[in-house]
C-alpha cells in the first residue's frame, strides 16, 4: 500500500473511531500558506500556520504549486507539530510528495489524551528551490492531490471541518534599489565611480547589474553615469524605480541582478 493510501486508511479508520459522519464548514478556523520572495535559483523557506478556535485532534491537508516555477525540496511537520506529546511529536504524521506539491495526514493522539488547544499554530515548513522565471507564482490548498485524494480538514471532537483557506505565493526576483551599483547602501559618486571602472577600466563585475542601469533604457554605458551625476549635482530628474525604496525591476531585459541588494530582503 503506497503512504498517500495509508494515510487516508488510517484516516478513515480514525474517523470511524472517533464517530464522524459528515464535513462541516468552519470559517472560525483559519489555515494560511505564508508568502515569500526570494531570487531565482535561491532556496527559501515558507510556514503554513493554523489558527483554531476549538482544540483539535488531527487534521489533514493538500497543497500544490506550479512545477514549472519552483520545486518542492522538502516538507516537514512545523515547530508546534513536532512540541505535542513533549516534543515526541503526533501518534501519526505522514507526509508524500509528489512532483507537484504535497500530501499530510496528522492524528495527534489514537488515544485521545493530547490535544492542539486553540491559538496559532506552525503545522508545516517546506522547502522550495526557486526558478529562473520571475515573477509572482501561487501556492495553494488543493483536494486533488494523492491517489485517493487528500482533503484539507481540521478535526475538532471527531468531526472534520473545512476550515478558511487561504493561499501563498512565492515572488521570484531578486530586489535592488536602482544607482546603488557598488551596494554599500548609498547612492553617492562612489557609484559613478563604479560604473565608470567597470565599463572602461576593466573593473569588478556589479554583482546587480540592474542596480547600475540608472536609466533603466537596458543598456549599461556612460549614460548612467550621467543620468546618477545629473539627479546628484544638478537637479536632474531620479532615476526610475525601484529608487527610493527595494524592489523589482519593471523592465523585462537581459541586464541581471545576481544577488540581492545587503539592504533588501
Amino acid at each position: 500500500m503506497n503512504s498517500s493510501r495509508s494515510t487516508r486508511t488510517i484516516g478513515m479508520f480514525v474517523a470511524v473511531m472517533l464517530g464522524v459522519t459528515s464535513w462541516t464548514d468552519a470559517q472560525d478556523d483559519v489555515i494560511t500558506i505564508d508568502s515569500l520572495a526570494g531570487g531565482p535559483g535561491t532556496v527559501q523557506t515558507l510556514s503554513i500556520t493554523l489558527s483554531n478556535d476549538a482544540v483539535c485532534q488531527g487534521w489533514s491537508v493538500g497543497v500544490t504549486h506550479d512545477p514549472s516555477r519552483v520545486t518542492l525540496l522538502d516538507a516537514i511537520d512545523g515547530a508546534d507539530a513536532q512540541a505535542l506529546q513533549g516534543g515526541t511529536g503526533p501518534a501519526f504524521s505522514n507526509i508524500t510528495i509528489y512532483p507537484t506539491g504535497f500530501t499530510s495526514g496528522v492524528v495527534i493522539s489514537f488515544l485521545g489524551g493530547v490535544f492542539l488547544p486553540e491559538g496559532d499554530f506552525e503545522l508545516y515548513e517546506a522547502t522550495y528551490e526557486l526558478g529562473e522565471i520571475e515573477g509572482v507564482t501561487s501556492v495553494e490548498f488543493t483536494d486533488e492531490l494523492g491517489t485517493p485524494p487528500v482533503s484539507t480538514v481540521i478535526v475538532h471532537a471527531g468531526a472534520s471541518i473545512v476550515p478558511e483557506q487561504v493561499s501563498g505565493s512565492i515572488d521570484v526576483g531578486v530586489s535592488f534599489i536602482r544607482g546603488d551599483c557598488n551596494d554599500d547602501q548609498l547612492i553617492d559618486i562612489a557609484d559613478v565611480i563604479y560604473v565608470e571602472q567597470f565599463l572602461f577600466l576593466s573593473g569588478e563585475v556589479p554583482a546587480c547589474q540592474s542596480a547600475c542601469d540608472c536609466n533603466d533604457d537596458s543598456l549599461l554605458d556612460i549614460a548612467d553615469s550621467i543620468t546618477l551625476l545629473s539627479w546628484l549635482f544638478i537637479g536632474g530628474a531620479e532615476p526610475p524605480p525601484p529608487f527610493d525604496a527595494c524592489g523589482d525591476d519593471p523592465t523585462s531585459d537581459s541586464i541581471t541582478c545576481a544577488s540581492t541588494s545587503a539592504i533588501c530582503p
